[in-house]
C-alpha cells in the first residue's frame, strides 16, 4: 500500500551558517499528493502564526529577519 507522509521541520532563523533550535514531525496517511501539499501550506502557516504568538505573549520581538521561523515542508510518497 503507498500513501503520503508529510514532513514539516521548523527553526529559527540565525547567523550564516547556523540552524536554531531545529524541529522536525512527520503526518503520515494522506491518499494524494495533492491533498498532502494542501495540508503542508495550511501547516506552515499556522507554525509561523503560533511562533510569532508566544514569541509576543513573551515579550520578544515579532518575527524579525534575523529572528524568524523557517518552515520547510515536504510530501513523500511511501510504501507502507
Amino acid at each position: 500500500m503507498l500513501e503520503w507522509v508529510l514532513i514539516v521541520t521548523m527553526h529559527i532563523t540565525s547567523a550564516h551558517g547556523t540552524i536554531r533550535d531545529p524541529s522536525m514531525s512527520t503526518v503520515e496517511g494522506f491518499s494524494s499528493k495533492s491533498g498532502c501539499e494542501s495540508a503542508s501550506q495550511d501547516i506552515a502557516s499556522a507554525l509561523i502564526v503560533m511562533v510569532g504568538e508566544s514569541r509576543s505573549k513573551q515579550g520578544i520581538a515579532a518575527n524579525t529577519p534575523d529572528q524568524s521561523p523557517v518552515v520547510r515542508v515536504r510530501c513523500v510518497r511511501v510504501k507502507k
